[in-house]
């Protein structure tokens, strides 16, 4: 039995410096595995959002304070306090809420609706102790917000102490507005889209010369044929056919081509001069339509902007 005994003070020292080192409080520990009742009071915000942060309340609340599994209570903390006959957050008043509820450890969860969004205030009382109820108090835009930052606002209720995280020098080092950051912009880039489609017409008026190329060949083929048999006569009509259709591809590749690099051409020179302003807000924004319309035998290209 003796052995047993020690045995025993061994495991609970070894078990309480493991707390220790984990940065738990020392109330915490002594109340392992203890009866630990949440009573909420909620003030004009959704059941539903109410619902999701108490899930993550209760989740946090076992995972940081190893005071076992949470529960809520329920009854909302008027009524608690009404039956209690008290109606605040004193040592006095949680103490009485405790013993009527039959609860080790007491959680009071207050979320009201402001104007501001949503404000949570964290109450945590061990009636066991003589120390006071500790409080924390939270805001968020929404209740996603509030929910992200449930781990911290429970490591704050406890006493847990955040985690450091070591952080580069250069992260610290305060930032000029006046001089460009490492991710500022010196300016805007040269625009793309027209570079495009006066690459696009250049490489058409390129292929227009060499099907232009092509059809100058044809024609010297035809020129060249000496006619003695129908196989010859038929031989110099298909390179003067072939002429035809090359020329033909040719000059709509010169038209099209010509009208793309004209069009790409004008629309960077826009683009350059109405994104060169040196106050871009006291300005209309730039804008550069380019349209194509069909025409009997043709098409009409237009490029409008605003400078």
């Amino acid at each position: 039995m003796a052995r047993v005994g020690t045995s025993s003070r061994a495991l609970g020292v070894l078990t309480s410096a493991l707390l220790l080192c984990l940065g738990l409080p020392s109330g915490v520990q002594a109340q392992a595995s203890s009866h630990v009742l949440v009573i909420r009071t909620t003030h004009g915000v959704a059941d539903a959002d109410a619902q999701r942060l108490d899930a993550v309340l209760l989740t946090e609340v076992q995972r940081t304070s190893g005071l076992g599994t949470p529960e809520l209570a329920s009854l909302e903390l008027a009524e608690i306090e009404l039956a209690a006959g008290c109606a605040d957050t004193a040592a006095a008043c949680l103490r009485a809420v405790a013993e009527m509820v039959s609860a080790d450890v007491v959680i009071v969860r207050q979320l009201t609706r402001t104007s501001a969004g949503l404000a949570l205030v964290l109450t945590w009382f061990d009636p066991s102790s003589d120390d006071e109820p500790r409080s924390i108090e939270a805001q968020a835009p929404d209740a996603a917000g509030l929910a992200a930052e449930m781990p911290r606002h429970v490591r704050r209720l406890f006493g847990v102490p955040e985690l450091v995280v070591a952080v580069d020098d250069t992260d610290l080092t305060p930032h000029d507005p006046a001089r460009p950051g490492p991710t500022d912009s010196a300016g805007p880039g040269p625009p793309v889209v027209p570079l495009i489609v006066a690459a696009g017409g250049a490489a058409a008026v390129g292929v227009g010369v060499v099907f232009g190329l092509l059809s100058a060949d044809a024609v010297d083929r035809y020129a060249a044929t000496t006619i003695r048999t129908a196989a010859d006569a038929d031989t110099a009509l298909t390179a003067l056919d072939e002429a035809h259709s090359r020329a033909l591809i040719a000059n709509v590749l010169y038209g099209a081509g010509g009208a793309l690099l004209l069009v790409g051409a004008s629309w960077f020179l826009i683009e350059l001069l109405t994104g060169g302003a040196d106050s871009p807000e006291s300005r209309a924004p730039a804008r550069a339509m380019f349209g194509v319309a069909p025409l009997p035998g043709g098409a009409l290209v237009s490029l409008q902007g605003n400078l």
